[in-house]
């Protein structure tokens, strides 16, 4: 999990170093902020989406659904992942916007429960 971490963060900084103007896509996201180009390259290669309400609420700590569905989505694998819906968690319902993602890394083995068949998906 560190070196998918490790990973992330290396994509991130590479691709924030480039200077490319993006209008913004975010209503809580100003054009002049430190991490907005970040956010704009991370939103272009479908990493992440925000909120649905247009916000993407970047002090906001990431929850653990949010990671597996940007760990599984950076690797590739989100289409498959979207297509899964059943986990072993019995925290994590079918019907949680993240049963596929989750499900699929963990089948991968890049994320663990909880315990007590646990994975606590909402938490940060």
């Amino acid at each position: 999990m560190k070196k998918v971490l490790a990973c992330l963060l290396v994509l991130t900084m590479v691709l924030g170093s480039f200077s490319v103007a993006f209008a913004g896509s975010y209503s809580d996201v100003a054009d002049n902020a430190s991490y907005a180009q970040a956010v704009e390259v991370l939103t272009s290669l479908g990493l992440v989406s925000g909120d649905g309400d247009g916000t993407y609420r970047p002090t906001d700590a990431v929850k653990r659904s949010e990671m597996a569905k940007l760990i599984v989505v950076a690797l590739g694998y989100g289409d498959f992942a979207a297509a899964q819906k059943a986990t072993k968690f019995s925290d994590v319902p079918a019907s949680h916007w993240a049963s596929g993602y989750i499900s699929f890394a963990s089948d991968l083995g890049i994320i663990e429960g909880v315990g007590a068949g646990k994975f606590n998906p909402d938490v940060t």
